[in-house]
């Protein structure tokens, strides 16, 4: 009686010890998030392509700002490609969570937002992100970006309110 009390124990545990990495496995792939790039600054420096990165999100992974967990529910989540938003605390590897307008909701945007836009050359797609300074006369955004040196750059041209997708609400540096 004895041993078959053990070996029903041995089993159990066995049991338990051989499921739970499985288990592990499939919770910590099952709603992974595959980050995309953004690029940030000048257009003619960036390599014209919407990768995704290397870099993968999963519901272990928790990214606090101001002392609260942030979700990652209603993001567009990217990392930042290139140096041209330094000034602005948005470095290479950056990880952005972008709130995306809603389809027909009103675009506000105050001077000093980073802008979330959307690009076309060469027939691909990409996004850019940019610093909102104003609009002009016809309801063109216009915005700028900073080289190294914090100089601010003002973008060669500008954005059509149709091909402004969202705004950058918070930064994570990348620690990978």
């Amino acid at each position: 009686m004895i041993v078959m009390t053990n070996l029903i124990i041995v089993l159990t545990v066995a049991t338990i010890v051989c499921t739970l990495p499985f288990l592990a496995g499939y919770f910590y792939r099952k709603d992974l998030v595959t980050i995309r790039t953004v690029h940030t600054g000048a257009g003619d420096k960036h390599t014209f392509r919407d990768d995704s990165s290397n870099i993968r999100i999963t519901p272990f992974d928790t990214f606090y700002s101001k002392g609260k967990k942030v979700s990652l529910k209603g993001y567009d989540v990217r990392i930042a490609e290139g140096d041209w938003m330094a000034a602005r605390d948005i470095g290479k590897g950056d990880i952005l969570f972008i709130r995306r307008f809603e389809e027909g909701e009103k675009k506000n945007m105050n001077p000093g937002d980073i802008l979330f836009i959307r690009k076309e050359k060469y027939g691909r797609l990409f996004y850019k992100i940019s610093e909102f300074h104003h609009l002009d006369k016809e309801g063109r955004a216009i915005t700028f970006y900073y080289r190294n040196d914090n100089q601010r750059i003002d973008s060669s041209s500008p954005h059509c309110m149709a091909k402004i997708d969202g705004i950058v609400e918070k930064r994570f540096e990348n620690k990978l």
